[in-house]
């Protein structure tokens, strides 16, 4: 018996311990399938953080790509602009040396060097590393090679022992010419990577090569890319370059990368909670990503569809506008050189001015098709200056007096009108909202009514000029509605001729000039429209004011002085300051730039001034036309312009002009330039010849 128990007892223990051991197994196998499933997630978190390195590394080295893309055409434009005006104009000229500034101001030095029968000499140089006279044999082949190039060309050479970069760049002529610029280059020192840059993050070496040839290296950014560096070659000029690049520190973050050694550490059920966890944010992330993309793209394709539309439309109404203008300039021109003639009739003359009232009118209706154009791209273009008031205003009652005069309505102007009222407004634009409220106020007039058009002071330096008619008015709940495109409030049902965008327009171009607009209106009786300006003083006022007549002796003069101009307040200020400083000076001025291109090919006038905003065709234009033609490509053309922009005057006087000026015009710079204009010309014959 006692062994009998001694044996049970025995076999109970030997379950027991076949029982823990199993146990342990079972938990064994439990440890090794979750140590698996945790590796297994953290390798692919980790394949995962290796994959979106490498894409935000590439990502940066193509950011660096655009900024040396950026610095290689603006280097190529500069190398450009310099060696052209070295040639063209000297040495001496204003634009080589500011744009020669900007390539030394670096430590840089330049060079424009010809090919002569013994090689390459430098006809032009600035800076410490380039001398005039021949070329080094070490430059040399680099200034062949952009002579040959379809581009811009950049080599690294030892020129005196010194590693240099060269960038060259060849100059149109009959002369093979290079323009190129020597920097000399450091390549083991480590350039310094700004912060908040494409550079700050990475450690980046950029090779004038495709391939990683340390003969080549051009600079280094942070530091040698070390491991897990990606190579990127692009195009530079004519060469390809190649940029490596390795981040200093993980670019997906720290968290990121240490995200698979977590998951191993974590434990059992916490390391699936986790991988399970980036698993999760991971798709979500990449789903993030890819949705973005898909809206860029889809974003992208939208833009490029509305800038292709945009464009089909103005080129429609560019060419349309062309073909209306053409025929049209001759309308006005020889309507214009009927007026000449003395001996027309009465009736003769009348039946002229109507021709060129109506073709005049016709012009701005063409003008405000291509506002309409210009206001919905955003591309108003504005010449802002002092404007007469009484002279806009007048022009705008002449216009529509036939208008007026056929439904027996009479516009007035009262006796302030007279005063000398000068606004600060483009006047080809304050002209185009008055016609379009004064011709409302006669179309929605009643019969023998009145249009009155009179200013009045607004106070804080503004003038409001007031357009009142006596018509049925306008009922408060629709006056909200009166600049809204395309809403005629009920006048569509009537026979009165509308778009209903005549006041949207307005309104635009009304603020976009810095004024205001609004309405008032008493059913019944009759509507006030209202244009709100700042004040200004007149070129004529502020000629008196700073300059005023000199007194001088006046000088013997035949030659005509072409004015290209449509602002009268400055025409009148010419005529003002040439009589006393030229008082037998033959000045004629014109509106339009098509005829004041046709009188300069006849008259071959000893000046131009000219306005760049004209209602026929840009100044720019007309400029150009002077230059092209033999006739007048000597004939000095000064730019007399209220842009005062450095881009636009570079702009104008590299395209020919001989001087720019900017309104307010200063006088004395207008009297040397004539003055400049009669010395060239050897004096000027007596008046009469």
């Amino acid at each position: 018996m006692a062994e009998s128990s001694l044996d049970q007892v025995g076999q109970r223990r030997l379950k027991r311990a076949s029982r823990k051991i199993a146990e342990q197994r079972i938990a064994l196998l439990i440890m090794l399938v979750l140590i698996a499933a945790t590796v297994s997630a953290a390798l692919t978190v980790n394949t995962i953080s290796r994959n979106d390195e490498r894409r935000l590394l590439t990502e940066r080295g193509k950011e660096i790509i655009s900024l040396v893309n950026t610095s290689a055409a603006a280097s190529r434009l500069i190398l450009s602009v310099v060696g052209t005006a070295a040639v063209a104009d000297g040495v001496t000229s204003q634009s080589f040396q500011q744009n020669a500034a900007l390539i030394t101001a670096g430590g840089g030095s330049l060079g424009i060097a010809q090919k002569t029968a013994d090689g390459w000499t430098v006809i032009a140089a600035k800076g410490p590393a380039v001398k005039a006279g021949p070329v080094p044999v070490e430059v040399a082949p680099t200034l062949a090679h952009a002579v040959a190039a379809t581009d811009f060309v950049s080599e690294i050479h030892k020129v005196g022992n010194l590693d240099t970069v060269i960038v060259a760049t060849k100059i149109p002529g009959a002369v093979p010419t290079v323009s190129y610029s020597q920097s000399v280059i450091n390549p083991s020192k480590v350039t310094p990577a700004p912060a908040y840059t494409a550079y700050s993050e990475l450690n980046a070496a950029v090779y004038a090569t495709n391939i990683a040839d340390p003969s080549q290296l051009l600079l280094v950014s942070g530091g040698m890319p070390k491991g897990g560096s990606i190579s990127l070659r692009f195009p530079y000029g004519s060469e390809t370059w190649l940029l490596v690049v390795s981040a200093r520190q993980p670019l997906i973050g720290s968290f990121a990368t240490t995200f698979s050694w977590m998951i191993l550490i974590a434990g059992l059920i916490l390391t699936i909670l986790i991988g399970g966890l980036a698993a999760v944010i991971s798709g979500r992330r990449a789903y993030a990503i890819k949705e973005v993309e898909r809206r860029t793209r889809s974003l992208r394709a939208a833009q490029e569809e509305a800038a292709t539309a945009n464009r089909a439309k103005s080129e429609f109404i560019s060419r349309m506008s062309h073909e209306l203008r053409t025929p049209l300039n001759a309308v006005i021109g020889f309507a214009q050189v009927l007026e000449l003639f003395e001996d027309l009739t009465e009736n003769q003359a009348k039946s002229v001015k109507s021709i060129k009232t109506g073709g005049e009118h016709l012009l701005s209706l063409i003008n405000e098709v291509l506002d309409i154009s210009q206001v919905e791209a955003g591309r108003v273009s504005l010449s802002p200056e002092p404007v007469s008031v009484a002279d806009v205003v007048s022009e705008t009652a002449d216009l529509l007096k036939p208008a007026a005069d056929g439904r027996d309505i009479a516009i007035l102007t009262p006796a302030s009108m007279h005063r000398n009222q000068t606004v600060f407004a483009d006047r080809q634009r304050l002209k185009q909202v008055l016609l379009n409220l004064v011709g409302n106020a006669v179309k929605y007039n009643r019969s023998r009514g009145t249009v009155t058009i009179d200013c009045v002071e607004a106070g804080d330096g503004r003038l409001r000029i007031l357009v009142t008619d006596t018509g049925s008015g306008i009922a408060p709940a629709q006056i909200p509605l009166l600049f809204t495109p395309f809403e005629r409030l009920g006048a569509e049902r009537t026979g009165i001729e509308g778009t209903g965008i005549g006041l949207a327009l307005s309104k635009r171009l009304t603020e976009v000039m810095g004024g205001t607009i609004g309405v008032e209106s008493v059913v019944g009786e009759g509507t006030t429209f209202w244009v709100e300006f700042p004040t200004a003083e007149s070129p004529i006022d502020r000629y008196r004011r700073l300059d005023g007549p000199e007194a001088q002796e006046p000088q013997e003069v035949s030659r005509r002085v072409l004015l290209i101009e449509d602002n009268l307040s400055n025409v009148k200020l010419i005529e003002e300051v040439l009589d006393h400083r030229f008082p037998e000076l033959d000045l004629q001025p014109v509106i339009q730039g098509m005829v004041g291109l046709e009188l300069a090919r006849e008259h071959q006038p000893l000046l131009i001034l000219l306005d760049l905003n004209l209602p026929d065709v840009a100044g720019e234009k007309v400029l150009a036309e002077l230059r092209d033609d033999p006739r007048t490509a000597r004939i000095p053309v000064v730019v007399v312009s209220a842009d005062a922009t450095q881009r636009q005057v570079r702009r104008l006087l590299s395209s020919g002009a001989s001087a720019y000026l900017t309104k307010p015009i200063d006088v004395s710079e207008l009297m040397r330039h004539i003055e400049d204009a009669i010395t060239r010309s050897g004096g000027l014959t007596p008046a009469g010849t």
